[in-house]
This record gives structure tokens, sequence and C-alpha cells, in this order.
């Protein structure tokens, strides 16, 4: 443990219970650094994927924390770690996400629908 001595102000390492000993009767103090507290600043953005349907949701951190999350329950079930914490993604994001995941399935099925009516009338064209 780094310990700093009262008298003199030398800094040095001593084994925990040696330290804590002489940190208890007042010979010295603790002379650890404070450990590093970085900007936590998560933020949470609905994009859209390269085929312009998919949604995901990207983040990134002052810790450095980034990267995306996406599929049909990612976001129940992803969180993401950063800043020693587990955080899931923001309500709103949450609410543009499902949304978007509605229309997705809405023109998927709308897909379908041209498609099977397309083979359809071709079927019934060769009769």
């Amino acid at each position: 443990m780094l310990i700093r001595d009262v008298r003199t102000n030398e800094v040095y390492h001593a084994p925990l219970k040696a330290a804590q000993n002489q940190i208890a009767h007042g010979i010295a103090v603790s002379a650890e650094p404070p450990a590093p507290k970085f900007p936590r600043n998560m933020k949470f953005v609905l994009m859209l994927a390269d085929d312009n349907i998919s949604p995901i949701i990207k983040y990134s951190c002052g810790c450095g924390a980034f990267g995306i999350i996406s599929g049909p329950l990612a976001h129940k079930t992803q969180k993401i770690g950063h800043c020693g914490i587990q955080e899931a993604p923001s309500a709103d994001v949450v609410a543009q996400y499902e949304a978007r995941l509605k229309r997705k399935a809405a023109w998927i099925e709308r897909k379908r629908k041209l498609e099977n009516k397309g083979k359809l009338e071709a079927l019934r064209s060769r009769q």
C-alpha cells in the first residue's frame, strides 16, 4: 500500500497490514492515488443498418465503451457494461427501436404478399 509519512512527507510502499497499523497510530496517511473518474456520458442513438430497414442502437460513453446492438430482442436483453455498471438503452430509444421493428415487419409482410401475388398470377397465366 502506498503511504505518506506525516513527519517527513516521504511517500513509500508498505505491506498492507503494516500500512494500516501506521495509519491507525497516526504515523502515516494513505497516499493511494484516487481511482480515475471517467466522464459518464452514455449516449444511445437509433440508426438504420445499411439496408435502410433494420434498426440498430449505437452507443458510446466517455469511458471508451462504444458499439452497436441489434436484433429482435436486443433492446430487452442486451445491457452495456461501462464505467463499472451495466446499463440498458434509454426508454425513448427503446420506444423508437420497437416502432422501427414494427415498420420493418410490416414492410417484410407487404413484400412477401407482393411476391406471392406475382407467383400466383404467374401460375394462373400458365393454365
